[in-house]
């Protein structure tokens, strides 16, 4: 990613007017709602999938990774870039999650209709208000963790200390990939991603300071009082009351009916789905539910299913 781009992008070094706010451009904060699932991370290992999954989607995709967090129940992330490549992104990380959670612990379908959306950022002052709303999220929650402190968040990566006793200096502890078996990486990391030599794992963890911006946050906030002030004021409202009644992560039915008869197409040499058997267009439906994680209701009208028999397929 260019970050020249991003930092013009950001505004980062436009300056402050009072009364004046800097405009942001192709930032976004995605995110899913928790009271739809069950648990989707319990076990460290399973936030470490979670978090090594960044790393690999943020190389497959021409994204950036400003902020995130990973709670048992959902997750939020800061994403810059195109939207389409941002939405490509947040499916592919919840289609990938629910396959691991299904594997690990036979538990199907935790993802089914879970509510996944977006909100544009609009200028700096609502960049930092997001950041710090993601970052607080163990906060709120009444965890016994600090912004900086929460182990499955990249709160702890902004304005460190180094080379201190107190400093969180994971590079002392960090072994290089390139000296782990490619088995190994499968059976640990649960992936067959080709990754490069520099790679740096801390224990089963890649190092999240090789997919989080961390110099683009710092320069957004400029000082670590600034950042300090951001995390330790509630601004759950704020974000809450406008994040949820924005956009929902969807795809429009013409969109959805065009993959439709493509996969007809490749599958079974035929344009209308109405030729299909119950199983067939169950398969359908499947592929394109992992596609795009639409709702239920949706992929029922557009695959001519009952919706009441849907879950059978998916």
């Amino acid at each position: 990613m260019n970050t020249s781009l991003i930092i013009k992008d950001l505004s980062i070094n436009s300056p402050y007017i009072k009364g004046q706010k800097n405009p942001v451009d192709n930032c976004w904060h995605f995110f899913t709602d928790g009271n739809r699932t069950g648990i989707i991370y319990d076990a460290p290992a399973d936030y470490q999938f979670g978090m090594n999954l960044i790393f690999i989607l943020k190389h497959k995709y021409k994204v950036s990774v400003l902020a995130f967090v990973l709670m048992n129940t959902h997750f939020h992330f800061i994403l810059y870039g195109n939207f389409d490549e941002c939405a490509k992104f947040i499916k592919e990380y919840i289609r990938l999650t629910s396959q691991y959670v299904a594997y690990q612990y036979d538990r199907h379908k935790i993802l089914l209709g879970i509510k996944s959306g977006y909100t544009k950022i609009k200028d700096v002052e609502q960049l930092k208000t997001s950041i710090a709303y993601v970052l607080r999220n163990p906060v709120k929650a009444g965890m016994p963790f600090m912004v900086h402190t929460y182990p499955a968040s990249s709160g702890a990566l902004y304005f460190r200390a180094e080379n201190h006793w107190f400093s969180s200096n994971l590079e002392n502890k960090c072994r290089n990939i390139n000296i782990i078996s490619r088995r190994t990486i499968k059976r640990q990391l649960h992936t067959h991603f080709k990754f490069g030599p520099n790679v740096k794992l801390i224990g089963r963890l890649i190092n999240p300071s090789q997919y989080v911006e961390v110099e683009i946050v710092e320069k957004l906030f400029r000082s670590q009082k600034a950042f300090s002030a951001f995390c330790g004021q509630s601004c759950e409202d704020e974000v809450e009351g406008s994040d949820w009644k924005n956009h929902c992560l969807s795809i429009n039915d013409t969109d959805l009916i065009k993959q439709r008869n493509e996969i007809c197409l490749s599958k079974y040499n035929t344009l209308k789905i109405t030729q299909l058997t119950a199983e067939q267009r169950g398969e359908v439906a499947r592929t394109l539910w992992f596609t795009n994680h639409c709702t239920m209701k949706q992929l029922a009208r557009v695959c001519y299913i009952k919706f009441d028999e849907l879950s059978n397929f998916i």
